[in-house]
């Protein structure tokens, strides 16, 4: 199984994808890969993170420059 994806959604806030569209998008990565940690950047864009985050949990982290990610468990 894929233990970590790392890289964007590119998810523009309110612009091309609903509420509802990012739900499912959320929904399908969570019973696609459950054993998955996903890791997403600026361009998922702060509304659709809001609602991916809602949905995955703690599935989902936002990295930046300098983010670490030594002390947990991938």
């Amino acid at each position: 199984p894929i233990k970590i994806l790392i890289g964007g959604f590119h998810l523009i806030d309110g612009e091309y994808e609903t509420e509802e569209e990012i739900s499912t998008i959320a929904k399908t990565l969570k019973s696609k890969y459950p054993h998955t940690q996903f890791m997403t950047g600026h361009c998922t864009g702060e509304k659709a993170y809001q609602i991916l985050k809602s949905k995955l949990k703690d599935k989902l982290n936002y990295f930046y420059t300098g983010y670490t990610y030594l002390d947990e468990e991938i």
